[in-house]
């Protein structure tokens, strides 16, 4: 059986709205460093990565309906990471389409 960085978090991605999404909340005084995701769509979709609300992490990534992505966790990786302790980590859904899955973070 595997063994994981006992630091690392996860949380539930479950949303349907279009626009900015929260997948991570902001924790004072630390950035949120995403090191792994999966996620299913429900439809057709563009998914971007955001530092809180204005910044984008990720160029729009094109998903078609049933469409997956996944980002596996390989140690010392971060693939994307807040730029200030202040942002959330935000999944941007161009359309209102069901967004399901799991993100692994840490907090640094």
């Amino acid at each position: 059986m595997p063994t994981f960085d006992s630091t690392i978090k996860s949380a539930v991605v479950n949303f349907s709205s279009s626009g900015d999404n929260v997948i991570v909340a902001s924790v004072a005084g630390q950035l949120i460093q995403m090191v792994g995701i999966l996620i299913v769509v429900g439809g057709a979709t563009n998914i971007t990565f955001k530092s809180g609300t204005g910044t984008p992490l990720s160029g729009a990534l094109p998903l078609t309906a049933n469409g997956a992505l996944i980002l596996d966790p390989v140690p010392n990786l971060v693939w994307y990471q807040t730029l200030t302790a202040a942002n959330n980590l935000v999944i941007n859904n161009s359309n209102a389409v069901q967004v399901s899955g799991t993100v692994y973070y840490k907090q640094a």
